[in-house]
């Protein structure tokens, strides 16, 4: 790779970092020795990606990674907007493109599992209430790879997504008992980009240390309010009951949720068109 790379500008992308790094742990140090001796001083650019963001920062972004300061760049890739959502499914109206949003967010893997053959409560049986399918393991997954501690943030996730946004009320809901504590942990999730917290908008908005918590990710949000409270019964086979007795009657007020988030990201998006008169410096639900 090196010799390719002496004269001619040689692009190589290694794509699913954490699995390559899984399979040795002294591949990120084997990698900075190369690049150090040969590689650094050839035309290569070289391209690690991955999906697990503690374990990029682990091996590469952290101060402790074997790479890191050798990064001359680094981006984050955003989840896709509604609008761009909306490529996924051309045959679904604009208010069942928003519900379907609201389900899976605006990740491309998410999207491709729905179909617009199918309208939205079908989808919702096939890819997200199937107990073999992608989206019904996925949350699971995630925290199992990013945490070392799945178990008690899926607690504190519970808790969320279950109404409770306070730091004390999160506390009681995921039976801890130390707020501190609580609070180590939605930092953590809050660097992962799982949760949010969200003050009120106004003067004296980033000197205040109160405010509430919020799931950050759609699918994360709709996982833990419909699946995980439910895994019993969704094991036994009762999935027409959860969505008949569970998720239809509290449909509106999730998918509004969404809505509002989706409302915050479109005076932002008038705003950088300069399409109202005025520059909207905070954007807030209350």
């Amino acid at each position: 790779m090196g010799a390719l790379a002496a004269k001619d500008r040689l692009l190589v992308i290694l794509d699913e970092w954490p699995y390559l790094a899984g399979s040795s742990r002294r591949l990120a140090s084997v990698l900075q020795h190369v690049w150090d001796e040969t590689l650094q001083h050839t035309r290569l650019m070289l391209v690690l990606s991955g999906s697990y963001l503690s374990i990029m920062e682990r091996d590469i972004l952290g101060q402790r990674a074997p790479l890191y300061g050798r990064q001359t760049g680094q981006l984050l890739l955003r989840p896709l907007g509604v609008r761009d959502a909306t490529a996924f499914l051309p045959g679904y109206s604009a208010e069942a493109t928003v519900e379907v949003y609201a389900v899976a967010g605006g990740m491309p893997g998410y999207l491709l599992q729905f179909s617009d053959r199918y309208d939205l409560w079908t989808n919702l049986r096939r890819v997200v209430f199937n107990r073999d399918s992608f989206l019904y393991n996925e949350p699971d997954l995630l925290l199992r790879e990013e945490l070392r501690e799945p178990r008690l943030y899926t607690a504190l996730l519970r808790a969320i997504a279950g109404g409770h946004h306070q730091v004390g009320d999160i506390t009681r809901a995921a039976g801890f008992t130390d707020r501190a504590t609580v609070t180590r942990y939605l930092d953590t999730l809050r660097g992962l980009g799982l949760v949010e917290h969200r003050q009120p908008i106004g003067p004296g908005r980033r000197r205040r240390r109160w405010g509430t918590w919020h799931l950050a990710d759609p699918y994360l949000r709709f996982w833990g309010c419909w699946i995980l409270p439910y895994t019993s019964q969704i094991e036994f086979g009762e999935v027409e009951q959860l969505i008949q007795e569970r998720l239809r009657p509290g449909w509106d007020r999730f998918v509004g949720l969404a809505w509002e988030e989706l409302a915050h990201h479109h005076v932002h998006e008038l705003a950088a068109q300069q399409a109202i008169p005025f520059w909207p410096e905070d954007v807030g639900s209350w």
